[in-house]
């Protein structure tokens, strides 16, 4: 798990262990790069005001998260679906259904 400065600080004081990325702006290597090697495999971004530089990370992000094909969580209740259907793929089993035969 990684997170920026602060979400970082979060996680840690939770006993959670997390290294610490630079935010785009705080320059390299930061997340975007991360993304890019493939070193990541969900990102939960809440955002952080409408400075221009916040606005602008905040679009790198998203632009390498579609690249890079990563799913993107923008709230923490979309985060907390996306880890509960994670959790539930890793632990049921999943049937394919045409929908014709559902809804017929």
């Amino acid at each position: 798990m990684c997170g920026t400065e602060g979400t970082a600080n979060i996680i840690k004081k939770n006993s959670i262990k997390c290294k610490k990325v630079n935010k785009v702006s705080g320059g390299s290597p930061h997340i975007v790069d991360i993304l890019n090697a493939k070193k990541i495999a969900l990102v939960i971004n809440t955002g952080g005001g409408k400075r221009a530089y916040r606005v602008q990370d905040s679009t790198s992000l998203r632009r390498a998260t579609l690249i890079n094909k990563v799913p993107y969580c923008t709230n923490m209740s979309t985060a907390y679906a996306c880890l509960e259907g994670i959790k539930s793929l890793k632990s049921k089993k999943m049937d394919v259904k045409a929908i014709q035969n559902i809804f017929h």
